[in-house]
């Protein structure tokens, strides 16, 4: 995984911020991450990198994925269900 983000961050990527209604998102949203966990929202803000599906987020970001320098993984964690959750450091 680690591996592959690094080339993912080499090759670059546009960062998109999108500000979806709830009900918008729920469509859009469907496969990612804890979306269950948000709670019932009018406006859900998600990010999307080129390439990739759109998650639900509020923090900071680039504008393009180069601009990270690297990734390394800190930790792996099993979660239920055959899944696992990546603990990342970016550069």
């Amino acid at each position: 995984m680690e591996q592959l983000a690094n080339q993912m961050i080499s090759a670059g990527g546009r960062v998109k911020i999108d500000f979806l209604t709830g009900e918008a998102s729920k469509k859009l949203l469907l496969n990612a991450p804890n979306f269950e966990r948000l709670p019932d929202l009018d406006v859900v803000r998600t990010v999307t990198i080129e390439g990739c599906d759109p998650i639900p987020c509020g923090g900071t970001h680039v504008a393009d994925i180069k601009e990270i320098v690297g990734l390394t993984v800190a930790q792996a964690e099993e979660m239920p269900d055959q899944k696992f959750r990546l603990h990342f450091q970016v550069k």
